[in-house]
């Protein structure tokens, strides 16, 4: 995917391969990595098929800050939920001025909890990742049917050093033989320490031999790597101080490839057309929740 859309990249801006004046980590650095971000921000809008990830947050007695994972483009819910994944208690919030207070709120990268608890448990937190960490491409060190570590030093791009930067990003296993399958997987955990990646479901067949690995955020299709290179493009154009005629032209096409991608994307779940969820947990009415006084109690 890198290199695809650095060769898109070039190519729509006429920048020579060998000699170039920004050199391939640069572009991705600075105007590849931005770009995704643009480009996934506008499709989160309308997306039928967003990975939701889940991370545990321990709350105690009368603590008001808890820290959230990096990349949190939007919270969806919180609650405990049963060894079976069942949610067993839904904690809804309010408005910072409701006479009980908010109950829970984001702020920054922090949850806030008031009034602060009097009592503690073990929530879950569901989000969804935003897309905002360092995308790279390079060698592998280790796989297993379930991880995959990496060395240090990629060959484009950087490693994000932030605790579970990449939950919810792709991870893309390519083999170095060419008869190989290249197979990709959500990765549901990520240790900076270690540099692995621990996956959602595991690698089938188990990979076999030397491998290249490319982490990038979900979604892949050629309308998807066509909007990103051509924003790229732009963005490279700006700076190249293109003329008008040439950048209106890449901004045409951008349109073009943003509105395809984002129709494929809005379309995915076709048995389960798009609207208003009636029977919800925030619907005092709904026949299958149970209406609750707001407050929280464990």
């Amino acid at each position: 995917m890198l290199y695809t859309i650095l060769e898109r990249v070039r190519a729509y801006t006429d920048d020579p391969d060998t000699d170039a004046k920004y050199t391939a980590d640069w572009i991705i650095r600075h105007i590849i990595t931005p770009a995704m971000v643009d480009v996934q921000g506008r499709l989160s809008l309308f997306l039928d098929n967003p990975v939701y990830n889940r991370v545990s947050i321990n709350i105690v007695a009368n603590q008001e800050f808890y820290d959230l994972p990096p990349c949190v483009g939007e919270v969806v819910r919180l609650g405990i939920t049963d060894a079976n994944g069942t949610v067993t208690t839904e904690w809804t919030p309010r408005g910072e001025t409701h006479p009980f207070g908010p109950g829970w709120t984001v702020e920054g990268n922090v949850l806030a909890v008031r009034p602060a608890p009097s009592s503690g448990g073990t929530f879950t937190l569901w989000y969804i990742n935003n897309g905002d960490a360092m995308p790279f491409y390079g060698d592998v060190t280790s796989t297993t049917a379930s991880t995959v570590v990496v060395p240090a030093t990629p060959t484009l791009g950087a490693l994000d050093r932030r605790k579970s930067a990449y939950v919810g990003h792709m991870l893309r296993l390519i083999p170095n033989t060419s008869s190989a399958e290249i197979q990709e997987r959500v990765i549901s955990a990520y240790d900076f320490t270690t540099r692995t990646f621990t996956l959602r479901r595991n690698f089938d067949p188990t990979p076999s031999g030397t491998h290249k690995v490319e982490v990038v955020p979900m979604g892949q299709s050629q309308a998807l790597w066509d909007a990103i290179a051509l924003a790229s493009a732009i963005r490279l154009a700006t700076i190249r101080r293109t003329p008008g005629t040439q950048l209106q032209g890449l901004q045409l096409n951008y349109r073009s490839a943003i509105k395809t991608i984002g129709d494929q994307l809005a379309n995915l779940n076709n048995k389960r057309p798009g609207g208003f969820e009636r029977h919800t947990v925030d619907n005092p009415f709904s026949q299958w929740v149970t209406p609750r006084d707001g407050n929280y109690a464990i």
